[in-house]
């Protein structure tokens, strides 16, 4: 049955439907002498590498992985149109696709490096490497790069990718490399051991709404009301059916208009100036959570839904709209201003939100001061201890008499005594001597026939004296002071990044992440206050904590006045964000919107590890819309 459902608005571009498309409609010609120059390009002189058919004739399949990436280093089209370029373009990639297709084997992989210096390199006087002039537009630096990497790595890449195992068969092939890697893991010599694994986080195959409706009654949304809205084009993978498109296209809608109600925006400024496009159940590679995509300027939606990012995706999207304005992102603009504080002169109030976001000031009283600074000088005089102990049982390894034991014991313990004579100028020229440690180096020489070395006694009295120097009393604090200190939620993030594996577009500490996550809270709480419940717009905010075997909860979110503080930071950059023009006042009027705010949602951030569990399964007894996911797993990564 054909779709009714189908993509809509401007062409958004790199899909792999469309790429898929054109390869089937491609005709590669057959090109015996470079007549017609026209059709000079890498992808007709060399067709692209079919890896299925390889493998099956009993080619290994890291060397059909190796015959692509070769293939794929080579220039696609000559670097100039004149004749001579076209024909040695020409003639050295034919050369090179007969010496690759004759490859078949590891040694052959490990063996081409030598047969590309043999042919099309030379070396000058200066020992630098010339490229022939007839292949200067073929033999690249990426392509001598490849060219020497050993063949176990291609195989490990081919393997992990899948490279040329059929559609139907990789489920197969995934779930013995998982048994095999479960197998490893059991090793304790395993390096699987030491990986950080991903930020475990809930799959979402349902999705709470309760509020106000922007569609009249029966009706669902399409075309007209997402052009409306200013989206520059939307688009559908080729598995949804129109029963999910359809489901996809009224929570997506409903998601967009409730995050224009509560930031109080025109609702066709969640466009973003109209360039913003939307992908559902496409461009996501199987994830399932929500991500934005800077060269299409698209938020995709894997599975239709994101799994309840979009929130935090279209946060990616407004940190890049204000380039129209300063020519960098919010986020760059606040690293510099990190950075680079006193060259970049960052606005006002990026300076203020990059401040708020990372610092706070504390207030520590005289008491505190003192019991700091009496734990440092109690620590110093510790670790000095120990060193100076560790130099003095390097100088005497002789087994002892018990007399002699007595003696070179008396003898320590008078130059401990003592530390106080000791200099650190002492033994150069004319600085003189420490008489305890001469004493004990005699005695040494009684015991052993032999002085302590010079190098010995040098580092002994060094260690006296910063003994010595770490005993001497500290200034105590006679008032009270303010200290600038890292947030809550800046020492989250970097435990977050400690702990976790990065996410598919950047470390949980980046900025932009950061930033990302605190924006998911803040439009959660926006919408508690407007009485409003989204999970398809945010459904992770309270999510990314965790719990060490000690007990102690991390939080990589912002937490109690620190989370209060950001959301005014987000309110103010809201305001000037309409100043600047780049979103305009909402005009709808407020008796319009069916909104209960005396039965307004209460506060439901999560405390502990055991609430944080158990909200999926709370979220999904009242469910107003429904999406079933096709997904069957997880793999708990998640958008940046």
């Amino acid at each position: 049955m054909e779709k009714t459902i189908k993509d809509f608005g401007m062409k958004i571009e790199g899909a792999r439907k469309n790429k898929d498309k054109k390869k089937q409609e491609k005709i590669i010609p057959e090109l015996k002498n470079p007549g017609n120059f026209l059709l000079i390009c890498r992808d007709n002189i060399w067709p692209e590498t079919n890896g299925e058919k390889l493998i099956a004739s009993g080619i290994p399949q890291g060397v059909a992985y190796w015959r692509e990436e070769i293939r794929k280093a080579i220039p696609s089209h000559p670097a100039n149109a004149d004749e001579v370029s076209m024909i040695n373009y020409f003639n050295t990639v034919s050369e090179l696709r007969d010496q690759v297709n004759q490859v078949n084997d590891a040694d052959g992989v490990d063996s081409f490096s030598h047969y590309l210096q043999q042919n099309y390199l030379s070396v000058s006087n200066h020992q630098d490497i010339d490229v022939a002039d007839s292949a200067k537009d073929v033999i690249s630096k990426k392509l001598l790069r490849i060219a020497k990497i050993n063949y176990p790595v291609y195989e490990n890449k081919a393997e992990k990718l899948l490279f040329g195992i059929p559609k139907k068969d990789r489920s197969a092939v995934r779930k013995k490399q998982k048994e095999r890697r479960q197998s490893a893991n059991r090793d304790d010599d395993s390096p699987y051991k030491r990986r950080k694994k991903p930020f475990p986080l809930p799959k979402l195959s349902s999705f709470i709404r309760n509020g106000p409706s922007y569609l009249p009654e029966g009706c669902h949304a399409g075309e007209n009301e997402f052009l409306s809205l200013g989206i520059r084009g939307v688009e559908f993978g080729l598995w949804m059916s129109d029963k999910d498109a359809q489901s996809a296209l009224d929570q997506c809608y409903h998601a967009l208009r409730d995050l224009a109600y509560i930031l109080d925006i025109a609702p066709d400024d969640i466009s973003l100036g109209g360039k913003l496009a939307l992908s559902f159940g496409a461009r996501g590679y199987g994830e399932v959570l929500a991500d934005y995509k800077a060269e299409q300027q698209l938020i995709s939606l894997p599975n239709g839904n994101g799994n309840g990012f979009l929130a935090h995706a279209w946060f990616y999207a407004m940190d890049e709209y204000f380039e129209q304005k300063f020519g960098k992102s919010f986020s760059q603009m606040a690293e510099l201003a990190l950075w680079n504080s006193y060259t970049y002169p960052a606005p006002s109030f990026v300076k203020e939100f990059q401040q708020c976001l990372m610092y706070r000031n504390v207030m520590i009283t005289t008491d505190e001061q003192n019991d700091i600074l009496e734990q440092k000088h109690q620590a110093a005089i510790q670790k000095s201890e120990i060193y100076l102990w560790k130099k003095l049982q390097s100088i005497m390894t002789k087994p002892l008499t018990s007399e002699q034991q007595i003696c070179w014991d008396n003898a320590l313990q008078e130059v401990y005594e003592h530390r106080c004579i000791a200099k650190r100028d002492m033994y150069f020229g004319v600085n003189g001597t420490n008489p305890a440690l001469e004493k004990l180096s005699a005695l040494h020489k009684e015991i052993t026939g032999h002085v302590i070395p010079r190098r010995k006694r040098i580092s002994i009295n060094a260690a006296l004296a910063n003994l010595h120097l770490a005993e001497q009393p500290y200034r105590r604090a006679t008032k009270d002071i303010k200290q600038i200190i890292n947030t809550d939620y800046q020492d989250g993030c970097w435990e977050l990044y400690r702990n976790f594996a990065k996410t598919p577009h950047g470390e949980h500490y980046d900025l932009c992440e950061k930033l990302a996550r605190a924006f998911d809270c803040y439009i959660a709480d926006k919408l508690r206050e407007a009485g409003i419940e989204n999970q398809y717009l945010t459904a992770h905010s309270e999510e990314f904590v965790f719990q060490y075997e000690s007990g102690r909860v991390v939080y990589a979110i912002p937490m109690g006045e620190e989370r209060k503080k950001l959301n005014q930071q987000f309110d103010q950059l809201i305001l000037k964000m309409k100043e600047l023009g780049l979103f305009h006042q909402r005009n709808e009027q407020e008796n319009s919107m069916t909104i209960n705010k005396e039965n307004a949602l209460k506060d439901t951030r999560k405390t502990s590890i055991a609430d944080i569990r158990s909200m999926v399964a709370e979220s999904r007894e009242n469910t107003e819309f429904r999406c079933e996911n096709t997904a069957n797993s997880y793999n708990g990564r998640y958008m940046r």
